[in-house]
């Protein structure tokens, strides 16, 4: 039986570009691949917003350091929306951004998307009485 290899000895040829860790420093692939499997490390942020998650992620491969992914949940989880950034504090910004969007995508799919439909429904009823009466 042959031993499967570690990650540390898998190659990758794909890995062509420059890795930097979150501060942005040069490292070795043998050093990204020992963080990558770190979820401490690799994770920025990770927030739910009713069916919404938002999980920010360091990736190490230059330009595109950061990602910031916002999912669906449900039995089919689908991603609606993915960004890249250069830096940690961009990552973070566009963390809390995404955030805001899917906190205001609950509001209007809840209470907020009800009011609209209600007010719309008091006008038509006075536009109805007015003509009616």
């Amino acid at each position: 039986m042959t031993e499967r290899p570690t990650h540390r000895q898998i190659r990758r040829p794909w890995l062509s570009g420059r890795l930097l860790d979150r501060s942005g420093d040069p490292i070795s692939q043998n050093v990204w691949t020992d963080l990558t499997v770190d979820p401490d490390y690799k994770t920025v942020a990770r927030s739910r917003v009713g069916r919404y998650h938002v999980v920010t992620v360091w990736r190490g491969l230059d330009p595109h350091v950061f990602e910031t992914r916002v999912f669906t949940s449900g039995p089919e989880p689908f991603c609606l929306r993915q960004e890249s950034y250069a830096t940690e504090v961009e990552a973070r910004a566009g963390h809390a951004r995404y955030l805001s969007l899917a906190r205001m995508a609950m509001f209007w799919r809840t209470a907020g998307g009800f009011v609209v439909i209600a007010a719309v429904l008091v006008a038509l009823a006075a536009m109805c009485s007015a003509i009616a009466g």
